[in-house]
């Protein structure tokens, strides 16, 4: 269930069916649809009751509410007119939570195998920017990463130059910098 997208309201008042249905009813019937979210949303038909059904409600056309039957592991049942709705949280909308909590892909929107970056999970980064004046980078590898005290051009790419990178000085050393200039980057090996 990770990025169902349901809405929400704290304003919606109790309902009632305006008419009976039957367990293989589309949509039903409200007294009121004050204070209900936009579609999608989660209402409780019999609500309370022992025929209670948690419904998903996806388009509203006057009083009519068209609906998709037996949310949340309950049964479609037949409700009689008057019975009572509540539009709610159920089970279906907590675990959807949870799901997200648990996930590490097809989340924000992100396609199918994309995986969020994580403190702990290997990622090649693209098209990010670092902005060296509020990040550190730690753990470069000196035998690879750096040569002779500078970052090599090789390892930088074809465009940045070893000593400068946006304008902004690179010092590469076990020991910190006398005098570093506003913005200057230090990379510490030791």
């Amino acid at each position: 269930m990770v990025n169902d997208v349901r809405n929400y309201s704290s304003t919606t008042g109790e309902m009632s069916l305006l008419g009976a249905c039957d367990t293989a009813a589309e949509s039903v019937s409200l007294d009121s649809l004050q204070g209900l979210p936009t579609p999608p949303f989660a209402l409780i038909l019999s609500a309370g009751g022992t025929s209670e059904e948690v419904v998903l409600a996806t388009e509203i056309s006057g009083s009519i509410v068209t609906i998709t039957r037996a949310q949340g592991g309950t049964t479609a049942h037949s409700h009689t007119a008057g019975a009572r709705v509540i539009h709610g949280l159920y089970g279906g909308d907590l675990q959807t939570f949870m799901d997200h909590v648990e996930a590490a892909t097809e989340v924000h929107g992100l396609a199918s195998g994309v995986a969020l970056v994580g403190a702990s999970n290997v990622q090649v980064l693209t098209n990010k920017s670092i902005d060296g004046a509020d990040n550190t980078v730690t753990g470069l590898d000196g035998a690879t990463a750096i040569e002779d005290g500078s970052i090599p051009d090789a390892k930088l790419g074809s465009d940045i130059d070893a000593d400068t990178v946006g304008g902004a000085v690179w010092t590469v050393s076990a020991t910190e910098p006398v005098a570093p200039t506003a913005g200057d980057i230090w990379v510490d090996i030791s």
